[in-house]
């Protein structure tokens, strides 16, 4: 009884519309949250040549994924995909360590199966 009062002067329209609204504005925030906290965190993170991936890295990356162009996780579950990114397979602690050039420490792997490598390794 009690809500029927609440909506007595409000239409069904109008109160789909009001609904609609809000559901859009919460998305909105969300996403502009999400976009502000990607730039912050980007910003903290340096650029690529400070944190390693210079002109030398990218000619070894080159010559890597020229000679191994598939994705090595893939092709463990006998699927056949074209790899995107180089790996380090034993991540590198800074410019002076070994492993950043050591061919290797690669792998091939497409973008799907570095993103997920890339989530765990976060995650720990």
């Amino acid at each position: 009884m009690a809500t029927r009062a609440l909506l007595a002067g409000v239409s069904p329209n109008s109160f789909s519309a009001t609904l609609y609204s809000l559901n859009d504005w919460r998305t909105s925030v969300a996403s502009r949250f999400r976009t502000t906290r990607a730039r912050f965190d980007l910003k903290d993170r340096g650029s690529a040549r400070q944190r390693g991936y210079d002109a030398r890295w990218q000619k070894v990356r080159d010559y890597h994924i020229r000679a191994n162009p598939l994705c090595v996780k893939c092709e463990e579950r006998g699927r056949t995909v074209v790899g995107k990114d180089v790996d380090h397979i034993i991540p590198f602690d800074g410019l002076s360590d070994p492993k950043r050039l050591d061919g290797y420490n690669l792998q091939t792997l497409c973008r799907a199966c570095h993103n997920a490598k890339t989530a765990r390794q976060g995650a720990r």
